[in-house]
């Protein structure tokens, strides 16, 4: 007969994933076959499981009297804002799942300014049993929470998809389909309005690319002046130069796809204070319908609805 191994001397997921030189969230991916992880990468996860006698654990039933806490991390940078109103409904359906299974939602603030050890610290002290991150990006921060056997999933950040779990949308597609719609109004003159975005630098890639194929399909060439980077929040100073240099070239754009929301109000913001009217001078739109519209000082743009609701759904 052979002795089984105790529970103390079982190999733990996390150093699997340490042998197999993988984080612990791509090894848990390998077994429950989610997310897209190559042939090779799932070859290694599972020859090092056997070789050390690894046995990932069958899906236990849903205990709905188990009680527990799930840390949701959301940036209060004054840059991030304005996506306040955007989050609400996605919250609420993410509060609404987590509560029929027992689990709880803690809010936790964080910025950018804040140290790892500082968060990790806030969500070991409340006794999270795994964390949602909207937007926020910290690879060495969720590192360590995964290390610590702390699930980390992401919601609205795509930097990570091959070593966490992320939730998305495609930024590409949505591009894509907002220059299209542009052009199937008669729009051959289109730019593109970009900023950065520090947690969020393949969104900006995305969505230039979807704009970027759209115009190729139609054999319009990309015209360099037709491309703006602007800084969020600045009034008068770069962005009126950018926008003044743009509308009183040779040939100006008809039509502007900007990045998000923001970035589209603040273009029409300054395209209105040097004279320009919208859209009858030049047309505006942008993904995301982040911004509450129902605001009367709020610029009424065309958007591009995200349903964050479903973003949500658990």
């Amino acid at each position: 007969m052979k002795n089984k191994q105790s529970d103390k001397t079982l190999p733990k997921l996390k150093e699997v994933a340490a042998q197999a030189k993988v984080s612990p969230t791509t090894a848990s991916m390998v077994f429950s076959g989610r997310g897209r992880i190559s042939e090779n990468t799932t070859k290694a996860v599972r020859e090092t499981a056997e070789r050390m006698g690894y046995v990932h654990p069958a899906r236990k039933p849903t205990n709905k009297s188990k009680s527990g806490r799930v840390a949701l991390l959301m940036l209060i940078d004054r840059e991030w804002t304005f996506i306040w109103y955007f989050l609400n409904e996605m919250i609420a359906r993410i509060e609404l799942d987590l509560q029929k299974i027992g689990l709880d939602t803690v809010i936790i603030p964080v910025s950018h300014n804040e140290k790892d050890k500082d968060i990790y610290h806030k969500i070991i002290n409340l006794e999270c049993q795994a964390v949602f991150s909207i937007h926020y990006g910290k690879d060495s921060l969720f590192s360590r929470l995964e290390n610590a056997e702390i699930p980390v999933i992401l919601i609205l950040n795509n930097n990570y998809q091959d070593k966490y779990f992320s939730i998305c949308v495609d930024d590409f597609q949505g591009a894509y389909e907002g220059t299209r719609h542009l052009l199937n109004l008669g729009h051959t003159k289109i730019g593109f309005v970009d900023t950065s975005r520090e947690d969020l630098p393949i969104l900006s890639t995305d969505r230039y690319y979807g704009y970027r194929k759209a115009l190729e399909e139609e054999r319009i060439e990309i015209q360099k002046d037709y491309l703006i980077s602007c800084t969020p929040g600045l009034s008068s100073e770069n962005p009126d130069n950018s926008f003044q240099t743009l509308m009183e070239g040779s040939s100006p754009p008809t039509a502007l796809f900007c990045l998000d929301d923001e970035i589209a109000l603040q273009s029409w913001s300054t395209l209105t204070r040097i004279g320009y009217t919208i859209p009858g001078d030049i047309s505006i739109l942008a993904p995301g319908d982040v911004l509450d519209y129902s605001k009367t000082y709020i610029a009424k743009i065309t958007t591009m609805h995200i349903d964050m609701k479903y973003v949500g759904r658990l």
